[in-house]
């Protein structure tokens, strides 16, 4: 008899907890576990949201918005449209 108690004493202790079980499980899903990572980096930014991009969301900078581009675009020339019969061509003036 105690041979029996003794074993089923051992089943009862070699169980792991629920959440234990549920990560073993869990984690042999590759995808569920990336999608995991990135939850939490989602759920990462929007708790530290203001301190990652501490500008404010509906402020707007519009004084560069009808400046010319900067670059080498901008160095060789500005573009004109020069229209012809079946619609108009870009070239460099």
């Amino acid at each position: 008899m105690d041979d029996a108690l003794s074993a089923e004493a051992a089943m009862v202790q070699e169980r792991p907890g629920r959440l234990r079980e549920f990560w073993f499980y869990f984690r042999e899903n590759r995808g569920a576990v990336i999608g995991l990572w990135i939850f939490a980096v989602f759920a990462f930014l929007a708790l530290f949201g203001p301190w990652v991009a501490p500008h404010d969301a509906t402020e707007q900078f519009r004084a560069a918005t009808l400046q010319p581009p900067r670059g080498k675009r901008a160095a060789a020339g500005p573009i004109s449209w020069v229209p012809i019969r079946s619609g108009a061509i870009c070239c460099r003036v």
